[in-house]
């Protein structure tokens, strides 16, 4: 037993004199930089466009996929109100021509995952809707 503890002991000195007497380095949130990138780094907004290709999608599969097709029309009536609204605040949302948000660039997916990729999507918006109107004020 006083065999194991004495590896015990120097196992943990050598561990933490090779770690600088800091075993687990503690990160700070200055680390992650995101006040920088906030700042300098800019990206394609593809929301809208994402949507049109939804829009579009949809109704392929209205026409290709078979069963209770109504539910696909109802929802891209839905989605068009959407997409409208968008493109009247479409200055605020920057540019959607950008190559990285034409549809074809997106990986094909089946139906099931398709909609919740799109569920997904609408989570966000709506998150972002309410970190910017009830949250922050």
């Amino acid at each position: 037993m006083e065999h194991l503890m004495k590896i015990a002991f120097w196992i943990f000195t050598f561990s933490a004199t090779l770690s600088g007497c800091n075993p687990v380095p503690k990160l700070h949130m200055s680390d992650f930089r995101i006040d920088f990138m906030d700042r300098s780094v800019t990206c394609a907004e593809c929301f809208t466009s994402a949507l049109e290709c939804i829009f579009k999608e949809l109704g392929v599969a209205a026409h290709d996929c078979h069963g209770q097709n109504e539910h696909i029309m109802m929802g891209l009536g839905t989605l068009k109100l959407k997409i409208d609204q968008l493109k009247e605040k479409s200055s605020t949302l920057g540019p959607t021509s950008d190559l990285e948000c034409v549809c074809e660039a997106w990986d094909q997916a089946n139906f099931t995952v398709f909609l919740n990729n799109y569920e997904t999507l609408l989570q966000e918006d709506n998150t972002r809707y309410l970190e910017k109107n009830i949250f922050s004020g």
